[in-house]
């Protein structure tokens, strides 16, 4: 998860856990749209 890690969270301070978690809900939408993050993420090819 390093590449949501850096591109969705990289020196990004909170006020709340609640914030986290919606920011947290956005990014990981956003990379599984992208078939080839997950092949690279799992190290195996997907059919969806």
């Amino acid at each position: 998860m390093e590449g949501v890690r850096s591109k969705y969270f990289n020196n990004k301070i909170f006020d709340t856990l609640e914030k986290v978690e919606d920011h947290m809900e956005f990014a990981i939408t956003d990379y599984v749209k992208n078939k080839e993050s997950i092949i690279r993420l799992t190290k195996y090819s997907i059919s969806y």
